[in-house]
């Protein structure tokens, strides 16, 4: 079925932007994050005198303007009029009216076809449509956030490692495609936000906080330590568990080094088949393992 808002116009309208009107421009709720090299990039072009020609995209509500298509452009704008205040700069907008918020998103996809879009902007975009990020933005151990940060970890990078454990993929092929882990992502609950937390506030006590200077919470070693932990908790407990953590995986130098490899799938299951080797030393029962089969029982850390 055809969506409607593929037939939906807008008024091509030329337009001064100066101190008193940039006000009524307002940016989206999950608009995808602004570079600042980009930012920087056209304000000195318009220091210099030169000017775009493409169409900042807005959908009109009332006296607000927001920016569908055009956040660089807008800021540098806005930026220009701070230190030049006397100035005003034409620009070429598309005015769409009274467009809802599943529009405005469509309306960016149709500008945007043929661009790349980072799959942050893309996963930033439908955040609202995800309740698990909400939940990890509320209470969590430490910063989920879904660009890079420089402490805590990444949205994409943490999700992908769960969902690969929770649907107990082969370790060297986790889905990690952005619209799966959309898909996926969408269906994680309280129960799933339970989990996570339990496992962050182990690995914090064990490794510290994660981050870029972290080299546990890269990303081959810390999908590897998810699946471990997914796969054995119920069975070990959480003290034995992190405590065998701490006296074998923590120390060991030969799963560091999977932290200076980069971000290779291929290295995910030797990462983890050294982490059950070193995790099952000198063990007699109850061995530490990687399940092959759907419906582990690792799910019922829940109960």
């Amino acid at each position: 079925m055809e969506k409607t808002v593929l037939k939906k116009s807008y008024i091509g309208r030329l337009f001064e932007i100066d101190k008193g009107n940039i006000k009524d421009f307002e940016f989206l709720p999950a608009h995808r994050r602004l570079r600042d090299s980009q930012v920087n990039k056209i304000l000195k072009a318009l220091k210099g005198g030169n000017h775009f020609e493409s169409q900042i995209v807005v959908n009109q509500r009332g006296k607000k303007m927001r920016i569908i298509d055009g956040g660089h452009r807008l800021t540098a704008i806005s930026l220009f009029l701070k230190e030049f205040p006397e100035k005003r700069i034409e620009v070429n907008l598309a005015i769409y009216e009274n467009l809802n918020e599943d529009e405005e998103l469509d309306i960016f996809g149709i500008w945007n076809r043929g661009i790349n879009q980072s799959p942050d902007d893309y996963l930033n975009l439908r955040k609202a449509d995800i309740p698990i990020i909400k939940l990890l933005e509320d209470d969590f151990p430490c910063k989920v956030t879904i660009y890079s940060p420089k402490e805590g970890v990444k949205f994409k990078t943490f999700i992908a490692a769960y969902l690969g454990a929770l649907l107990l993929q082969k370790p060297n092929s986790y889905d990690s495609s952005i619209d799966k882990i959309i898909e996926k992502a969408k269906e994680l609950t309280h129960k799933d936000h339970k989990f996570l937390k339990l496992f962050m506030e182990g690995f914090i006590n064990i490794f510290g906080m994660p981050g870029k200077k972290n080299p546990f919470s890269s990303y081959t070693l810390l999908t590897a330590l998810m699946r471990v932990y997914y796969d054995n908790i119920y069975e070990q407990g959480e003290t034995y568990f992190w405590e065998k953590v701490r006296s074998e995986i923590y120390p060991n130098p030969i799963i560091r080094q999977y932290s200076l490899s980069g971000a290779s799938r291929s290295l995910i299951e030797p990462c983890l088949n050294e982490m059950l080797t070193a995790l099952n030393k000198g063990k007699r029962s109850k061995p530490f393992i990687l399940r092959r089969k759907f419906n582990s029982p690792g799910q019922q850390i829940y109960k």
